[in-house]
């Protein structure tokens, strides 16, 4: 599977050793009949414990939605992102390499299917009566004597 991603970040130093900043990411590929597209938007903050540049560490919290989608089913997931990482400026010229490392955790996610709302509550899910299904076999308990 291959894709097209992208990192933007905007924003500006705080001090010497602290950068606040907007990031937007992005991913998506188009292998027909199926598409995937993954973006996030997140305010992060970059520390630099040496000074105003080389090694950084990052942590920021945002949101996300990921879409799969054919002519027919279109799944969606729009999420919060909490993310962590580190990285190296490398400055060459008056621009910067940066190589990197994030990780980006999602966490209370609702799901679209097809435009419809899917329940979040997991117990429901595993448990029907929960959300008051209908035709759920309940257990009948029941004590007397046998004849």
């Amino acid at each position: 599977m291959s894709g097209l991603s992208g990192i933007v970040q905007l924003g500006g130093a705080v001090s010497s050793r602290l950068v606040i900043a907007v990031e937007g990411s992005g991913w998506l590929t188009n292998e027909p009949p199926i598409y995937r597209r993954i973006a996030a938007l997140s305010l992060v903050v970059r520390g630099y414990p040496g000074g105003t540049a080389g090694f950084f560490i990052k942590g920021g919290f945002g949101g996300l939605r990921a879409i799969i989608e054919d002519d027919f089913v279109r799944f969606q997931t729009d999420a919060w992102t909490a993310q962590t990482g580190i990285g190296y400026d490398i400055p060459i010229g008056s621009a910067m390499l940066t190589p990197y490392a994030t990780y980006e955790r999602t966490f209370g996610g609702t799901t679209w299917f097809n435009g419809i709302r899917q329940p979040r509550d997991r117990a429901a899910q595993r448990d029907p009566r929960r959300h008051g299904a209908h035709g759920a076999l309940e257990p009948k308990l029941s004590s007397g004597s046998a004849q």
